[in-house]
């Protein structure tokens, strides 16, 4: 068995800021470095998948009347993309549609799974209500 350099890893709100391959690497690390893992995350693309973020800017609206709010998801992703690389996360959702955060959350839990060795022993939607989902894992080997 090899040697664990920490008991305890944990993300919180640090995924839906990083590319694929930025995402990989932290999550490789965890896989070869820890015992546990703690994760605290977006269960989309919190960036593009907020409305509030978006909708608070005073151009949204000029932009939404003129090329419709579809089309400005569309080219605020693109942009975004370009600027912090694609999201382990794509997905755009309605994130105040509890169903919608709902769906997702299966593939948050294998998506931020460290490794094969891993398996969550815990999850919940972060209080109150968000679309923010809590995963504790633990290391079998």
């Amino acid at each position: 068995m090899e040697i664990l350099e920490f008991d305890l890893c944990i993300n919180i709100n640090g995924f839906g800021e990083m590319g694929i391959e930025t995402t990989r690497c932290y999550l490789t690390f965890v896989d070869n470095s820890c015992r546990n893992f703690f994760t605290k995350n977006a269960v989309c693309n919190p960036i593009v998948g907020d409305r509030s973020r978006i909708e608070r800017y005073w151009w949204s609206k000029s932009i939404d009347f003129l090329i419709g709010a579809k089309r400005r998801e569309k080219i605020v992703s693109v942009a975004i993309n370009k600027l912090t690389g694609l999201p382990i996360l794509p997905q755009i959702i309605d994130v105040f549609d509890g169903e919608q955060v709902e769906a997702q959350l299966s593939s948050y839990i294998e998506i931020y799974r460290p490794g094969p060795k891993w398996e969550p022993i815990g999850n919940r939607m972060s209080p109150p209500w968000t679309y923010y989902l809590q995963v504790a894992y633990v290391r079998n080997d």
